[in-house]
């Protein structure tokens, strides 16, 4: 198979995964829950193994501590998946609030620069949808973790298809 053709099947594959989440935004943030549970388990898992790694007893508490606490938030979310959801939901939306406002601190650092309004409008952009997010939470809190997961593969399903006739066009890429 060449290696094009598996960027371009990549992309095909997210893109239709895409729509589905659109189509089912409340499956597919039961999805992204379940994905991000089985995620912290094997974090936390991995942080266990560096447990009897770690050089020093502070070393080997702190990967300790870490370790429970990712075991913890993974069985968390795959046994209470709504209450998951909910939470992620609420990280997302602040998260996006906090993106905002950084985006529009670093604006005023490039105050001289062209790209002082292109920083202020993504930040007041991000800020915005964060507080969309918040006081809409009722209804979009079980919807938006499906939207954006349906978002993302669809930019990124655009993004590798682009990206594979971009390699098929240009052979002189398989060598490097």
């Amino acid at each position: 198979m060449a290696l094009w053709f598996g960027w371009a099947l990549g992309g095909v594959l997210m893109l239709i995964g895409g729509i589905f989440a659109l189509l089912n935004p409340f499956g597919a943030s039961l999805a992204a829950v379940t994905l991000a549970g089985w995620a912290f388990l094997l974090g936390g898992g991995l942080q266990l193994f560096a447990v009897f790694q770690s050089q020093g007893w502070g070393s080997r508490l702190w990967a300790l501590v870490l370790a429970i606490a990712l075991l913890w938030l993974g069985l968390s979310l795959l046994v209470h998946p709504l209450a998951g959801m909910i939470t992620l939901s609420f990280v997302v939306a602040i998260s996006f609030i906090a993106s905002g406002i950084g985006k529009a601190m670093m604006a005023f650092s490039l105050v001289d620069r062209r790209a002082f309004w292109t920083f202020v409008l993504s930040g007041a952009i991000s800020v915005l949808f964060g507080i969309y997010i918040l006081a809409t939470f009722q209804t979009s809190a079980a919807t938006i973790l499906g939207i954006l997961l349906g978002v993302d593969l669809i930019s990124t399903g655009i993004t590798f298809c682009i990206f594979a006739y971009y390699l098929r066009d240009n052979p002189a890429l398989k060598a490097q």
